[in-house]
Order: structure tokens, then sequence, then C-alpha cells
């Protein structure tokens, strides 16, 4: 019997090969579907001498690469040397500076033709907004270029980057002598597509860098199914409005309001023009709703959501109707109209128990908790998140299971049974510690520390908001760092008498609060006043002891 060793490297040897195999099988299929865009390619780099400009329309950077290697594989490019140059920073304002630094760097065959490959500028051209700086610099700084980069340039951009560069870089435009449209491989569409619209993990799960490379691809994907100054064709539209959708639901998820709803108006344009679509418009109207209550503006998330529902339901979708009518709740909520968003919320829960999604059902029960909380019916709200807690600890949710003894804890507090809100706030620290949620965990450990500060038990409670500080500074959360290190630097000095002490927390405090521009500004500079007032006056009665 072979040894687990021997299989390992068997197994890894078949892993490389089925990778080459794949990446050969890209390679070919690439070349295969744009044959005359590389013949015509090749035969501009052939004769390009001194300062020329060329554009590459290519989609994705997968190509991109295939492209490159391409190139250099060609046998009628062994006298010419590529040097790529990557340029994506959003910040970028002066190219022409950008490649005049990287040149010197370039060890050049002085056997052979430079010619210059330029990617990632999308990133600081942007999608959206009026002339991006990188484009006004390059337009105004044109003519220069003739001197200082001396060498054939190629610009490898997608369609959308291409399109902003011709608007509002006209003159610049105006020199290319070639626009190379190359297609996207099937295979890396639907690459693309497995890892957004079709992917099975949810916005919240993603981390930062995961949700901007989700950006990228739809953004890529969006030029297949859209490409600049062509008719929307038919058999694309649904997929255009789930991409542009998706866009939507991501910046809307980072705190991008703005791109968020551009996104989403974009889709409901297209949504409008087929009357079937009425699951997507509902989508559509319920996504765009739920920006605009993230931003405040209540009313118009209201109408949107109500529109949103109407529509759902008059589709016939349950599964959409129960998901709006949640999210109706949580706007009702958030204007403090209880009353509707108990209806809401009642109506949600009783299809959601119909059609057997017990995740909802969850959500559902604690967000009526925090209704009847907010209407200081504490008895009521403590039996919905019991009730939740049941369905978070059978269905194996922990964040929800979190989140909900957290919200008993609070309860509980409010009550003034302070022991039993100890026992929920302990039992949620060892949820949100183990799933690794530490902004969680700093909301919990200063909920902990107000109880043991009710208690008169100061101690523990600088240790839990002590605790809570290391984990601010560690996320850059500013806002719970200064109201944190206040929160010490008062029980330091109006509990302990600690006035030295006191005044080292309370005036970083102060800093951090100046940093975020805070209202409370002036009153913590006053009670940094009265604590040092009060510290002199100790200093003074221990030397007149003396």
């Amino acid at each position: 019997m072979p040894s687990k060793k021997l299989l390992n490297k068997v197994s890894n040897i078949l892993n490389a090969y089925l990778k080459l195999s794949e990446l050969a099988s890209n390679f070919n299929s690439f070349i295969s579907i744009n044959q005359q865009q590389l013949s015509e390619l090749i035969t501009f780099i052939d004769f390009a001498e001194g300062f020329i400009i060329g554009f590459i329309e290519i989609n994705f950077s997968k190509d991109l690469d295939t492209l490159i290697e391409a190139l250099k594989k060609h046998p009628k490019c062994k006298d010419i040397q590529f040097e790529l140059l990557n340029f994506n920073d959003p910040e970028l304002r002066f190219l022409r500076d950008a490649i005049i630094q990287r040149l010197p760097n370039i060890n050049i065959d002085p056997d052979k033709k430079l010619v210059l490959i330029l990617q990632g500028l999308e990133k600081s051209i942007g999608m959206f907004g009026e002339y991006p700086p990188v484009l006004q610099d390059l337009n105004f700084v044109r003519d220069s270029f003739t001197k200082s980069v001396p060498h054939p340039i190629l610009f490898c951009l997608p369609d959308y980057a291409i399109t902003r560069l011709a608007k509002f870089a006209p003159d610049f435009w105006a020199w290319k002598s070639g626009i190379f449209h190359f297609n996207t491989v099937q295979s890396t569409k639907d690459d693309a597509l497995s890892k957004t619209l079709q992917s099975d993990k949810i916005l919240h799960e993603l981390e930062f860098t995961e949700k901007q490379e989700r950006i990228d691809l739809l953004q890529r994907l969006l030029m297949e199914y859209s490409p600049s100054g062509c008719h929307e064709k038919e058999e694309y539209l649904q997929t255009q409005i789930q991409i542009l959708t998706q866009l939507g639901k991501v910046y809307r998820s980072r705190g991008e309001f703005t791109i968020a709803t551009e996104y989403l108006e974009k889709a409901l344009k297209l949504v409008n023009k087929n009357e079937d679509f009425k699951n997507e418009k509902a989508t559509v109207l319920y996504e765009l709703g739920a920006v605009y209550a993230l931003h405040n503006q209540n009313e118009q998330a209201l109408a949107l959501i109500e529109q949103s529902l109407l529509i759902a339901r008059e589709a016939g979708n349950r599964l959409l109707e129960v998901i709006i009518l949640y999210n109706l709740g949580k706007a009702y909520s958030l204007v403090e109209q209880y009353q509707q968003a108990i209806e809401s919320y009642q109506q949600c829960l009783a299809i959601a128990r119909e059609i057997g999604t017990r995740k909802i059902e969850g959500i559902t029960l604690n967000d009526l908790g925090g209704v009847f909380t907010a209407l200081e019916q504490y008895q009521q709200a403590i039996e919905f998140y019991q009730q939740c807690l049941a369905i978070a600890r059978e269905i194996g949710t922990r964040e929800i299971e979190g989140i909900t003894l957290n919200d008993l804890g609070g309860v509980f507090a409010a009550l003034e049974q302070y022991q039993q809100a100890i026992e929920f706030y302990q039992q949620c620290l060892a949820i949100v510690r183990e799933i690794g949620d530490r902004e969680f965990e700093v909301i919990t450990l200063n909920d902990l520390g107000g109880i043991y500060a009710d208690l008169e038990q100061y101690q523990q409670a600088i240790e839990c908001y002590q605790q809570s500080l290391k984990l601010c500074k560690l996320l850059d959360n500013h806002q719970t760092q200064a109201v944190t290190l206040l929160m010490i630097g008062l029980l330091l000095a109006y509990k302990q008498g600690d006035f030295t002490t006191a005044l080292t927390y309370l005036q970083e405090s102060l800093a951090v609060f100046q940093q975020l521009t805070s209202p409370v500004v002036e009153k913590v500079r006053q009670i940094i006043a009265d604590v040092q007032q009060m510290a002199d006056a100790q200093g003074n009665s221990i030397n007149s002891n003396r």
C-alpha cells in the first residue's frame, strides 16, 4: 500500500497538472476568439516608433495576463521588449510623472524596441463623477509626452474606462493610433459569475477586500452584458439588472450610499422596460428603500419599501414578501412608528412560519423584542427574545444567539436586575469571542462596564472598559474609543479620586473627539477643567497637611 507521503506527492502533481491544463485551455480559447484582434495589434506594435499610443479594450485582468503572455511568445515580437507598468492607485493624479519615475528603473535592451503596457488606470478613472483628476491632467500635459516618454504606449482598460477617457481627456484621446477590442473568454465570464451572482457567500460574510473583489468583477461583467454605446439586448436585460442590483447592495454594505443609489436607479430604469420583471422591480425598490433608510431619508425609504411589498405580493413571491416585510418593520422602527412596525413584523412572522424560513423567523422575533423594549414593555420583550434564542440555538446561528443574549442583558439592566443582566452579557461575550466578532465584543464589554458601574463595582467596570479600549484601538473605532476613554476618566476621577490618571484618559478622549469634530468637545473640556480643579485642590490639601 502506498505511503501517505507518496499519495500527497501524487495529489500535488495531479493538481499542478490540472491547473496547467486549465491555463492552457484558457490561453487557446482566448487566442481562437481573438485571432484578428491579435494580428492587428502585433502589426501596430511592429510599425510603432517613438511616442505613439494604442488602446486595448479588455474587460478582465485574467484575459489581459493571457494577452501579454501571447505577445511575449509571438515570433513577430522577438525584437520587442514589453514592460508592464501597473498604476492601480485610486488616488493617482499625474500619470506622466508616474511613468517618468518608473522609466529609469527599466533595464532597457538596446537591441530591442521598448513598448510600455499600462494597466490598472481604471481605478483612478472610476465609473462615476465628472472629470477624474488623472484624466484632467492627462489632457493638459498631452504635448509633453512626446519628449518625456519617447516610446509606444499601450493603454489596457475595460470598456467603461476607455469611454470615460475619450469623454474627459478628448485632446489626449485624439492622438490614438489604434483601438483593439478583445473578446472575453467564456470561462472567464463563468468564473466571474460564480464569484458574484451565483456565489453562496452573502455580503455580511465578506471581508472588505472580498467586497472590493466582488465590486471589480461585477463592474467588468457589466461591461460584457452592457457595452458602452450599444443598445441593450433583451436577452441580457435580466443579467444587467442583477449585476446593477448587486453593485448597489455591495456599495450600500460599505456605506457608500451615493454610488449605491446610482447603480440601483440604473437598474430601476431597465426594470421598467419590461412588465414581466416584477420580482426584479420589487427587489430593486426594496434595495433603494434600504439605502434611503440608512441615509436617514425615512419617508422616501418607507414609500419605496411599501411599493416593493405590493409588487412582491402581486408576483406571488412569498420569500421576497417576507424579506420586504421584515425590512419594512425595521424602517418603521427607525422613525419610531412602533405600532406599524409591530404589524409588519407580525405579518412577516406568519409568512416565515408558513414557508419554514427559521432564520427569518428568529430575527423577526428578535426585532419584535426590540420594539417592545423601546416601548418599555419589558416582559413581552423578554418573551420574544427567549423565542428567538431558542430558534438560534436550534438552527445553530451563533451570531443571532449572541445578539439576542446581549439584548436580554439590556432588558434586565433596564429592570435593574443586574445579576441576570451580567449573566446574559457574559454568555454573549463568550460567543462573540468564539466567532471572532470584535466590534460586537467592544459593545458587550462596554455594556458590562456600565452594569458594574451601576453596581458600584468600579474596578471591574474600569477593567471592562480597558479591554474595550484595546480593541477599539486595534479596530480604529475612534467614536467608541473616545467614549470609552471618557468613561474610564470619569470613573477614575469621580469614583476613585485618581485625578492625575483620570486627566490622562480625559485629555486623550478630548483629542479623539476633536478629530471627529464631535459636538461634545466643549463638554469634555469642561469636565477636564473640573477634574483639574479637583486635582489642584487635592494637591493643596496634601501640602497644607504637611
